[in-house]
């Protein structure tokens, strides 16, 4: 027959001689070794590969994809609208706002395509927008106090320049644009 001989711990740890100790803990730290070093039983290797595998996953996953898409679409809507082609910049700032419709950029854009289109109203919505999103950038009011000057909505106009001019006091272009909306309502020298 086979026998098999069990290593039984004595009843207290009185019973047990120092010697004996050494010998169970030094048992104990090779079983230790041999399963990786990991009390599951499982292999570090096995571990690290798990781990890498989950990150490169979450690199390639739809969210970093969505983000590198997004940012692509927004430059090239940009670049599409310098050269005045409104629809084509249309298209990919919508592609944009498909990914993410808390981007104050999509917005700025739309607005900025409505305006060269001389449709206000819309860019008006577009600029609010924006300047909702993001207060502390002076081109998205900017934007939208020259369009409400464009609209003839003066008083709304004068609130836009002003509150450009408290966020961003050294923008030349708002002092500019307050100044001659002030000449055009008659405030000259006021």
């Amino acid at each position: 027959g086979s026998c098999k001989m069990v290593e039984v711990l004595p009843a207290s740890k009185e019973n047990i001689s120092e010697a004996e100790l050494k010998v169970l803990a030094a048992r104990e730290a090779k079983k230790t070794a041999k399963s990786g070093g990991s009390r599951s039983g499982i292999p570090k290797k096995a571990v690290v590969l798990v781990v890498l595998a989950i990150c490169v996953a979450a690199y390639f996953s739809p969210s970093f994809m969505k983000s590198d898409n997004l940012d692509g679409s927004i430059d090239k809507a940009f670049s599409l609208l310098k050269k005045k082609k409104y629809t084509e910049a249309e298209n990919e700032f919508q592609k944009a706002l498909q990914v993410s419709k808390e981007d104050p950029e999509i917005f700025f854009g739309l607005g900025k395509v409505q305006l060269g289109r001389e449709n206000y109203d819309q860019a008006l919505n577009h600029f609010k927008r924006s300047v909702e999103l993001n207060p502390s950038i002076g081109s998205y009011q900017m934007c939208l106090a020259k369009t409400l000057s464009l609209k003839g909505r003066m008083d709304e106009a004068k609130v836009a320049f002003q509150s450009l001019i408290k966020t961003d006091p050294k923008n030349h272009e708002g002092f500019h644009g307050l100044g001659a909306l002030e000449a055009k309502l008659g405030n000259i020298g006021v």
